[in-house]
């Protein structure tokens, strides 16, 4: 398989990965890519960023409109 072809299917497994919702066999494959990869490892950890300010962002919801109950 080409870079090309392993960064796309990296960058589609991205969110999963972050998310911890892919197999061990997939998590491997990503780890060994973004290990070996710049772009790849700085897009991952721009969604990582979005993924987490997401999570962020709910708790801080959640917590305001819990005293509207």
């Amino acid at each position: 398989m080409n870079k090309n072809d392993e960064c796309e299917i990296v960058k589609d497994l991205a969110i999963p990965y972050a998310e911890n919702l892919i197999n061990d066999k997939s998590k491997i494959f990503v780890e060994k890519h973004l290990d070996n990869c710049d772009s790849c490892k700085k897009y991952y950890s721009e969604i990582n960023l979005n993924i987490q300010n997401e999570e962020k962002n709910e708790k801080t919801w959640k917590m305001k409109n819990a005293h509207f109950r």
